[in-house]
């Protein structure tokens, strides 16, 4: 085992190695991702959507869709 000089030496060793990484973390810098606190209550700019995904929506809404007539979906309401 080791002595206790051993042990506060070892110890403050550690301690230092510790702050010099929390340090060097400090000067790293990430991209920045956008995030649903970054937009105003949560909700989506309309603007910015992206077109190519809404192309088609409707169509692959209805043809993924059990129940549906000509033009609306039929769901349970309540029952789960």
């Amino acid at each position: 085992m080791h002595s206790d000089a051993e042990r506060m030496s070892i110890q403050k060793k550690a301690q230092k190695l510790l702050h010099m990484f929390a340090e060097s973390l400090k000067k790293v810098t990430l991209p920045r991702k956008k995030t649903l606190t970054d937009e105003l209550s949560g909700f989506r700019n309309e603007q910015e959507r992206d077109v190519h995904a809404q192309t088609g929506f409707r169509e692959r809404m209805f043809a993924n869709a059990p129940k549906k007539n000509k033009d609306n979906i039929l769901a349970e309401k309540k029952l789960w």
